[in-house]
């Protein structure tokens, strides 16, 4: 996508670290809208300080790094997944989320039983076990479905290796 931007190596360089700046900075806003549903406004503001003042964001917030992407999707997640807005809405666009953090970089699936965690804490509000249940099927169908949706395209757009590159290998 960078090509796109036009200019040169060094405006492209400089339009890269403002996605990325953007990105951290939708992550903070991340963990201040997640802080907010259990403390007060300062104590928000202190967590998305703890958040900005981690020696590795400070070192690679803005680098060109899928960490940066996979943490704001992630995140993401986990503000939808603790929406009181429609479950069905904001469980899927949660789950679509993670799978594209899934295939950006397979880490992300060490953070999955976390955005579990919050949509069986989102849904617990309802205190019945059957939302609950409920919500993890559709969390963990919606994942499934946009991982292997998502995989497949990317594997079908692909261009096919010409026939000289084919008898190369």
């Amino acid at each position: 996508w960078l090509p796109l931007t036009g200019g040169h190596e060094v405006d492209q360089i400089i339009v890269a670290r403002m996605a990325f700046l953007l990105l951290l900075i939708g992550t903070c806003a991340c963990v201040y809208r997640l802080a907010r549903r259990v403390a007060s406004v300062d104590a928000s503001w202190f967590a998305v300080l703890c958040c900005a003042g981690y020696t590795n964001i400070l070192y690679h917030g803005t680098s060109f790094r899928t960490d940066g992407l996979c943490v704001f999707l992630l995140m993401a997640a986990l503000v939808l997944a603790q929406s009181r807005a429609s479950r069905l809405a904001a469980l899927s666009a949660s789950a679509v989320l993670v799978a594209v953090a899934l295939l950006v970089t397979i880490k992300s699936v060490f953070f999955v039983p976390t955005v579990g965690a919050a949509v069986v804490a989102g849904s617990l509000r309802e205190s019945r076990i059957s939302a609950v249940v409920k919500d993890l099927l559709l969390f963990g169908t919606a994942l499934t479905g946009a991982t292997l949706g998502l995989y497949f395209w990317h594997v079908y757009s692909l261009a096919a290796p010409s026939a000289l590159e084919s008898v190369a290998a």
